[in-house]
């Protein structure tokens, strides 16, 4: 008999571990199953040539990694015809039908260099707009426009994504910066998870060593509970009255001030979603 007690008792034991250890895995599950908006595989289209293929590889290594690190879409396109659109539309719509885009709200931004219209163009979507804000675009193009003169097309298109990096590591503009890792590299989506997973981990051994000391202490041998109860007639009771005097409220105003910094004007594209951005023209 007493073999059989132990015996059960050791099983018990076992029981939360197999349950958060079920439950881990059944968030991991959860967590792959999760779907992944892939950003755009290419990020440079040279349609008017202005750069040589050892250009384009660089920029194209240069976007992808941005992209990959920050889960911010980059792209950089050129044309000779804007198939009569202004280069607004050219440019969001470019970004719309070609896949890019981060996650369901498409987060990222298209640098377009219009030889059409005359015009280098900014679009930005999903949170993109709210890291590239109006005041933002305005300074990068004052710097970008300069290359046009020269007909410097591989510099405006490498300060273009050096000037991207440096607004996403600013954060939003009156938020806080986005979150980083203990490296100072900014969180993605894989790195999300493996942290909540390894917190869910630490968590469910946290949980099992309290249980199993807890449950250890109140079948230990040497565990007694009270043989007996308070005497409830040795108890004296007093009598204590409170008397409510009278009460004084104060007031103070908390005064609020409002963020006056300019945030970013949005448009419709013909896909339907929201873009901002801005252009000048050389």
């Amino acid at each position: 008999m007493k073999m059989n007690l132990l015996h059960s008792n050791h099983i018990d034991t076992f029981k939360p571990l197999r349950f958060i250890l079920s439950f881990i895995l059944f968030i991991s599950i959860c967590f792959a199953s999760i779907p992944i908006f892939a950003a755009a595989d290419t990020k440079v289209y040279d349609y008017a040539n202005l750069l040589t293929i050892e250009e384009i590889d660089i920029l194209e290594a240069s976007a992808n990694k941005l992209a990959e690190t920050y889960q911010m879409d980059i792209g950089i396109v050129t044309i000779n015809d804007a198939e009569g659109k202004s280069s607004m539309a050219y440019a969001d719509d470019f970004y719309d039908y070609n896949g890019y885009g981060y996650g369901s709200n498409h987060d990222g931004l298209l640098f377009l260099i219009d030889m059409d219209n005359r015009e280098i163009y900014i679009s930005t979507c999903g949170l993109g707009i709210e890291y590239f804000t109006d005041s933002r675009i305005d300074k990068m193009l004052d710097k970008l426009i300069n290359y046009m003169a020269d007909g410097d097309y591989y510099g405006v298109c490498t300060d273009f994504l050096t000037l991207t990096e440096s607004y996403i590591q600013k954060g939003i503009p009156g938020k806080h910066t986005p979150f980083t890792a203990s490296t100072g590299e900014p969180l993605n989506s894989r790195s999300i998870t493996l942290s909540i997973i390894v917190a869910l981990l630490g968590a469910g051994l946290i949980a099992f060593i309290v249980r199993f000391f807890v449950k250890r202490s109140y079948t230990h041998p040497h565990y007694n509970t009270p043989v007996t109860k308070p005497d409830t007639a040795s108890v004296q009771y007093t009598q204590r009255e409170d008397h409510f005097v009278n009460s004084h409220t104060t007031r103070v105003k908390i005064e609020t001030h409002t963020n006056s910094s300019g945030g970013s004007s949005t448009h419709t594209s013909s896909s339907g979603r929201s873009h901002g951005g801005g252009g000048r023209g050389f």
